[in-house]
């Protein structure tokens, strides 16, 4: 649809003026980047408004985070054109400047304007909400493993001459790359014990990621079976059936209370 190129066209565009434009300051409208960007913006603030206007209740219109999004990805923009002449003119410090800077990073917001469109992506989303509680175990065991031996390898290894375990937090950041089992090397064990623990870390570490893991995966599998096609035409049928049933019920109680009536009139006459 035309919302995907144009958010498309707007990300091609944050990353193509990243090449060789360090040096742009915000405000600077001189380029075709920012044609390009307030092109796209314009049919992005155009787009909200409409939804914003048709939206049948507007407290839940903005209770909706995919709406904010939507907001956060404009806001940088109308943010620098208004402030851009103060800029251009050197009437503002670097130190007030450097906030309005760092407010580009939300213009990276726009390619969540992409789940919009699609139902497994807001799925995702959704299954991701109901496993809260199993994350937050996950990280709770994760920052455990991280303490527990990022101090046992401060106490074995901190000794040691050019050793790079120059405290608790630099060993906990080792505990970080080898538990994520990502391995930079830019920090390692050198002495047998230290080894040791390693070798005990990379293992328990995927025991204790691999368990939490296997309930957040069942819980996909059961919300894709649930929102499949085929599982949804079933569950239509299914309700069409108890729909009609509950007719055909509804009918033969009238018909019961019908012919109890003519009873008791016929009995009366």
């Amino acid at each position: 649809s035309v919302d995907i190129f144009v958010i498309l066209c707007s990300v091609i565009n944050l990353v193509v003026e990243s090449y060789g434009n360090k040096n742009r300051s915000p405000g600077d409208t001189d380029t075709p980047y920012f044609a390009v960007d307030a092109a796209c913006v314009c049919f992005f603030s155009v787009d909200i408004v409409l939804r914003c206007l048709v939206a049948p209740d507007m407290a839940r219109f903005f209770k909706k985070p995919l709406n904010w999004f939507d907001f956060l990805a404009i806001m940088p923009f109308y943010l620098e054109l208004s402030l851009g002449g103060f800029m251009r003119t050197g009437a503002m410090n670097n130190n007030i400047i450097m906030p309005f800077k760092i407010l580009r990073i939300f213009r990276i917001t726009r390619v969540l304007k992409l789940i919009r469109h699609s139902g497994r992506l807001i799925l995702m989303i959704q299954v991701l909400l109901d496993c809260v509680y199993e994350l937050a175990m996950l990280l709770v065991i994760w920052l455990m493993g991280v303490f527990i031996f990022g101090t046992i390898m401060f106490y074995i290894e901190h000794e040691q001459k050019d050793t790079k375990f120059e405290s608790i937090m630099h060993s906990c950041w080792w505990s970080v790359v080898s538990m994520s089992t990502v391995g930079y090397g830019d920090m390692y064990p050198e002495t047998w014990a230290g080894k040791l623990v390693a070798s005990i870390l990379v293992f328990v570490s995927m025991i204790f990621l691999a368990l939490p893991m296997t309930i957040i995966v069942s819980k996909f599998n059961k919300a894709f079976e649930k929102f499949s096609p085929e599982n949804e035409k079933r569950q239509q049928a299914q309700q069409a059936a108890q729909q009609a049933a509950k007719q055909a019920q509804e009918q033969r109680n009238a018909g019961y209370q019908q012919v109890e009536k003519d009873q008791i009139t016929n009995t009366q006459t």
